[in-house]
């Protein structure tokens, strides 16, 4: 297992919007976990991220890699969530990675265990 200090990305943004039902933001920061869940659409997904940051006193710029739960899930919300991941990356020059399933908690424990491999660009799964 890796220890959080030897972590390859140290801040790690995650998206989660494969529920109708809510959407999912969470922050690694060397090994720990602050996140967001909230009962509303992927649509909501730019002001959770933007409070996440706020209360973790981290700009977009210091996130070292987006990653995205690429699904399955809604059909639309999960194309959302990667088409924000991967113009996120786009647009700061930062490794995306491609999380399978619909679980947060599952990808998060996942991402604390495994060390990441980024994808040029994250496609969903439906």
């Amino acid at each position: 297992m890796n220890k959080p200090e030897n972590l390859p990305f140290p801040k790690i943004l995650v998206f989660n919007t494969t529920s109708r039902d809510q959407t999912s933001v969470a922050l690694i920061v060397k090994g720990k976990v602050k996140k967001l869940v909230a009962p509303v659409k992927a649509q909501e997904l730019q002001k959770l991220t933007d409070q996440l940051l706020q209360l973790a006193k981290i700009s977009m710029t210091e996130i070292d890699a987006v990653a995205v739960l690429t699904g399955p899930g809604s059909y639309t919300g999960t194309r959302m969530g990667v088409t924000a991941a991967n113009t996120l990356g786009w647009l700061l020059n930062k490794p995306i990675i491609e999380l399978e399933g619909d679980s947060l908690d599952t990808a998060l424990d996942f991402l604390k265990k495994t060390p990441p491999k980024p994808v040029g660009q994250a496609k969903a799964r439906y």
